[in-house]
Parts: C-alpha cells; structure tokens; sequence
C-alpha cells in the first residue's frame, strides 16, 4: 500500500511539473509566432509603406476604437468615496512636496545646464570653427568683442539600418550671438522592393531654436517646429506635417574632440514620431568627421541607425 501510494505521488508531481513545461513552450510559442506574423507583414508591406501608411491613418488599436458594445459591457466600477473618519484622504502636504517634486524633475533637463555651466546670460561670440584659438565653441567676456555675431554648421551624412532601406541626410544649424536660431534636417530613405523596384521617403523637420545655457565647453538649445513628410511614389498626396520639441547639446571637452546629441519628439501626421542621436567626431580645422547612433521611431517601424558623415563648420 505505502508503495502504491508513493508510486501516485511521484506520477503526481510528474504529471503537474510535465504540464507546467507544456504551458511555458506553448507561451513562448505563440508569442514568437505573434512576432513573425507582425513582422512578416510589415516586411512583406515594406518598411517605407508602413510609415507612409501610419501617418495617413494612424496606427490603430488605440482605446478610442473600442466598440461601443464591448464598453457597455465592460464592468462598471463603483465610485470612490472617503471612510467618515478620512483616513482615505491623502495629506496636501505629501501632494504639495510631490508635485514640487515633480515639477523640478520635469524641467531639470533646463534649469540643471544654467547651473553647471554657471551662464550668467554673458554675450558670446563665436570663432570661425572650434577650437579656432580658443578652448571650445565660444568666446566670453569683452575681451572677445571682435569676434563673430554668428556661427553656422553644415552636415552630409550616410545612415546605414542594417535592412533592406538604406538612407542619407543633411542638416543645418544656424547660431547667434542672440541665442535665437534654425535647426533644420532633412533625410532621404530608399527600399529595394521584391523584382527589382524601389520605394523612396522624405522626412524631415524645421525649427526654431533658443540657446538657454553655454559656455566655452559646452552649449544647450531647445525649441519648436514643424516635422514634414513626403512619398514621392505618391503624386497623389501633398506632403504631411506634424508639431516637433527638439532638445540638443553640443560637448568640446579637449581639441579635437566634439560629441552631440539631439532629440526630436512630436508628430508627423496621424501618429507620432521620436528621433535621438548621439556623435562624436573630430574637428580637421573647420571639417569635423563625426560617427555615432541615432534612434527613428515613426508610427510601427522602428530604425536602428549607424551614422557616419562629415559637417562643415563656418
């Protein structure tokens, strides 16, 4: 009997550990299946059709297109209300000191440059290029008078996903010594298609932009724009636009190095899109050849890019 028993328990605890391995393959299973098919189609749409596809009519599933009956079906919770005695009740001063919180953390990304580089609002003018006899970007002070009221760069670059798209840009960026300029990108994509053809995508953007913190070692502008795109294999469509935040930093911490950075966020039609990149580069007098990874993300589609390119400082 003790043996029958035990032969029970063990076929038991086989049975359950067995099943409990069948529902993690099967898990695994259907997710990695899920992810082919998803994948399979926009491959097999076109990874430029899917993002001209995403800004004309959005990417869908959202709440929003929840059918009307599987709302009114949905379970209905009851409202909250306060015990008698308000014990439920959250303190004004735990909601004050979090929203303060809250609020520094937001807009640390502005405040927090202001103060690292200690930028007491001094004019500065700009050098022919960086580095151009003196340790940066800038020069301080009324010593530095003579220089130059404004600065600009030019950039030409490759941008290499990996895929089946392959892609070059260009971009623009003007400075004064107001602080206030134009930052403006544009970026052409091409896609071999099955039998030889070719899908390309204009997309780009225009803004701008205010200088809110410098110094000889470092600069930090924002601003606002616009975001554009075109699909020239669709003659019957004007171009689509959307709001842009742009947000970027430039770095000379010792000749002849310099590292950038940039975000871009906003929208570009019906859905959405978010650019960051990061560069470094080193400066050949006014040339700087620059190298680094930048991050598309529009509506579905997704781009991992290397970049590599050369920009002309005058």
């Amino acid at each position: 009997m003790h043996g029958l028993a035990g032969a029970r328990g063990r076929w038991t605890r086989l049975t359950a550990s067995t099943l409990a391995r069948a529902r993690s393959v099967a898990i695994v299973v259907i997710a990695c299946t899920t992810w082919a098919i998803c994948c399979g189609e926009i491959r097999a749409q076109g990874a430029i059709q899917t993002i001209v596809d995403d800004v004309h009519n959005g990417t869908g599933g959202g709440a929003a297109e929840e059918s009307p009956r599987a709302a009114d079906q949905a379970p209905k919770s009851r409202p909250a209300t306060a015990s008698s005695d308000g014990s439920d009740e959250v303190p004004f001063g735990f909601v004050f000191v979090a929203g303060y919180g809250a609020f520094y953390a937001a807009t640390s990304p502005f405040w927090l440059p202001i103060g690292l580089l200690e930028d007491n609002g001094d004019p500065a003018y700009f050098p022919r290029f960086p580095y151009d006899r003196v340790e940066g970007h800038f020069a301080e002070g009324a010593a530095a008078a003579p220089g130059r009221l404004w600065s600009g760069r030019l950039s030409v670059e490759y941008l290499e996903p990996f895929t089946e798209v392959n892609g070059v840009g260009g971009r623009l960026l003007l400075s004064t010594t107001s602080r206030f300029g134009l930052d403006a990108e544009a970026s052409h994509f091409e896609e071999r298609r099955p039998h030889g053809t070719f899908d390309t995508l204009w997309i780009g953007d225009c803004n701008l932009v205010f200088r809110f913190a410098q110094s000889e070692k470092a600069e930090f502008r924002t601003g606002l724009g616009f975001n554009w795109l075109d699909h020239p294999n669709d003659a019957r469509r004007d171009a689509d636009f959307g709001f842009n935040f742009t947000y970027g930093a430039d770095f000379f911490p010792r000749k002849p190095w310099v590292f950038s950075a940039d975000l871009d966020a906003g929208t570009l039609g019906r859905t959405g899109l978010v650019r960051f990149r990061t560069t470094g580069g080193i400066m050949l007098r006014s040339l700087e050849c620059y190298t680094g990874y930048e991050y598309l993300d529009v509506g579905r589609t997704h781009f991992n890019l290397l970049v590599a390119g050369v920009r002309l400082w005058f």
